[in-house]
């Protein structure tokens, strides 16, 4: 994958963006689509339920021409240099990387935030686009309406995972400058908060991450939050970290391929998008064990090899047995 050209906040195209016809030409629409994709925007939803860890989550992807303006919004934003304790969104970088940077750390205190895509609310990405980028706040709420559902950013949408960082930057830069000063190595992985030192935690970490997300009315989980001492097995975004340095897969992220096996005929009905998923899935555990699941995975080859491998990003016949639009006008449909 070819690397992605990069710039600073201010070189981004939405700095300082004043004008509502530049604004039409940033995302590709005249005035009148753009006017047509606010009235309607709740027509360019399909929510359907879906398994997370267990748990019974609502994913709202969008489809149609607000699909496209979110994945436009996620192009230009995703250019933006990041700082370095954002590892979730470097495309070079997976969850074992993430983990790597706290290998041999023997205090590690781990969290994240609950409901953290409902809570990014259309306030806090209206905010990111007037305070961090300056643009103008007429245009800044019609990017945060563009890219919300029901008032948060949309659970599994194109620029969800991209927004959501943003819309917290400023809380994100105040704990890492706190990491920076206690001397604690800080990693962010979506909204897993990694902290990890050679000496003790200090005492008021937990107090100041409590009261950082309690000004934006989020909240830790409090079932998640742990603090693991020197001689003890860590586990951060699903890797086992050990005390002598070793890393291995988490069983946790283990199971999961696992309980696809467990299931009869899955794998023959699986189609190329998901055999890709699972091989991706299997390629960052061969990372640090390099003969598991390798049987599965020559079999999940073999089967890509024997059908064309479909664009991974979804079309319009993925919702071909979903509702049409109704109301809506006709280009409104087109991805």
């Amino acid at each position: 994958m070819p690397p992605l050209k990069t710039y600073g906040l201010t070189q981004s195209p939405f700095h300082k963006l004043m004008g509502l016809d530049d604004y039409c030409a940033l995302l590709g629409l005249t005035r009148q689509q753009l006017k047509a994709i606010r009235d309607h925007k709740y027509s360019l939803y399909r929510p359907f339920p879906k398994m997370m860890n267990g748990k019974p989550k609502e994913c709202q992807p969008a489809v149609g021409q607000l699909r496209r303006i979110q994945r436009r919004f996620h192009d230009l934003l995703s250019r933006i240099n990041t700082p370095p304790y954002v590892t979730s969104l470097r495309r070079d970088l997976t969850y074992v990387e993430n983990a790597a940077l706290h290998r041999g750390r023997r205090y590690v205190l781990k969290t994240d935030i609950t409901g953290f895509f409902e809570n990014a609310r259309s306030k806090f990405i209206a905010t990111f686009f007037t305070g961090v980028l300056h643009m103008n706040a007429d245009l800044a709420a019609i990017s945060a309406a563009l890219l919300s559902y029901e008032g948060h950013l949309p659970r599994g949408g194109t620029a969800s995972q991209t927004i959501a960082f943003w819309a917290f930057y400023p809380t994100f830069e105040r704990i890492h400058q706190y990491a920076q000063e206690q001397g604690l190595t800080f990693s962010l992985w979506v909204d897993d908060l990694v902290f990890s030192s050679e000496r003790p935690l200090p005492a008021g970490l937990l107090p100041m991450l409590r009261y950082s997300f309690g000004r934006l009315e989020l909240q830790l989980k409090e079932e998640k939050t742990r603090k693991y001492q020197a001689d003890e097995i860590k586990l951060v975004t699903g890797v086992a970290l050990y005390p002598d340095g070793s890393m291995k897969i988490g069983q946790k992220t283990k199971k999961k391929i696992l309980d696809t096996l467990r299931q009869p005929g899955k794998l023959e009905v699986m189609d190329s998008n998901a055999l890709m998923a699972l091989r991706s899935r299997i390629a960052t555990v061969r990372v640090l064990e390099d003969t598991a699941f390798k049987a599965l995975d020559d079999r999940l080859m073999k089967r890509l090899e024997d059908e064309p491998v479909p664009d991974k990003v979804p079309t319009r016949k993925h919702f071909s047995s979903r509702p049409k639009f109704r109301y809506a006008p006709a280009f409104l449909a087109k991805g």
